[in-house]
């Protein structure tokens, strides 16, 4: 009776622990990965209403719409973090090149 008393008491620990902030910080940094990307801002055929990034053999959407949509229709180099998961592009520097 006390094996399995500790045994459900070490779980719950272990899932308290899964999805604490901590836990999820760990869960989505196996999740990401940083990125730098070359493309045109366009509108999301995947997502409508959506912005995304397309480098001409993939399409990621942006996490910040409102600054992206500032360069829609350039082309620009993003520097990110990009989510396995979701299928977002987490901006951390935008920049527009020359056509």
């Amino acid at each position: 009776m006390t094996a399995v008393f500790v045994a459900v008491l070490l779980c719950s620990f272990a899932i308290q622990r899964l999805f604490s902030p901590i836990g999820d910080a760990a869960l989505r940094a196996l999740d990401s990965r940083q990125v730098s990307v070359t493309g045109v801002i366009a509108a999301s055929q995947s997502e409508p209403g959506k912005i995304a990034l397309d480098d001409g053999g993939s399409r990621y959407v942006l996490a910040d719409q409102i600054h992206a949509g500032m360069f829609a229709g350039r082309k620009v180099r993003v520097i990110g973090i990009f989510h396995e998961s979701t299928g977002l592009l987490e901006v951390r520097s935008i920049s527009p090149l020359p056509l």
